[in-house]
């Protein structure tokens, strides 16, 4: 196989066991009507964002995929910061 597919594929692998063990750690930081969840290497949107959510900040983070369903349950969201994601493709 080649090298950097090979290290793609162990890299998501490893994401996906570690989603598991994040669900519940507290892994964004609260502001007055959202998250900042900036610069904090994430994989995936954690679960603990409540739905009243208002702003999400999610810059400088490692999004592996986002589809039309990923912020469906968050009503109220207004502001959605998706900037500078790194492309892991």
């Amino acid at each position: 196989p080649h090298p950097d597919l090979t290290l793609k594929l162990l890299f998501i692998t490893y994401n996906h066991a570690l989603n598991g063990l994040t669900d519940n750690l507290s892994i964004e930081k609260p502001t007055a009507d959202g998250y900042d969840c900036s610069d904090l290497d994430l994989s995936f949107v954690p679960n603990q964002i409540t739905e009243s959510t208002k702003s999400l900040d999610f810059s400088f983070n490692y999004l592996l995929a986002l589809y039309n369903s990923t912020f469906q349950r968050l009503k109220n969201l207004v502001s959605l910061d998706l900037t500078r994601l790194e492309d892991f493709w």
